[in-house]
């Protein structure tokens, strides 16, 4: 269950990156946010050994995260 959903979360956080280099930034919000939501359960149920790879999406995640509200701020 764990690699479904963190397969789900690499997929929105892919989806979000792509919205946000395409003119659809009002839309990349969205997959990221939901990406955050389904990695924290997997990062926080995952053990001490199994954390780095959910702890990589998850930063990556947070950085497309603040990517996007820093060019939806910025920019317009």
């Amino acid at each position: 269950m764990k690699k479904f959903l963190l397969i789900i979360a690499i997929i929105f956080t892919i989806s979000g990156l792509a919205f946000m280099f395409l003119p659809f930034r009002k839309f990349a919000i969205l997959p990221v946010v939901l990406a955050l939501f389904i990695e924290f359960p997997v990062f926080y149920k995952s053990g001490s050994a199994q954390k780095t790879f959910p702890r990589v999406t998850f930063i990556i995640s947070a950085i497309s995260l603040l990517i996007i509200i820093g060019k939806a701020v910025l920019i317009k």
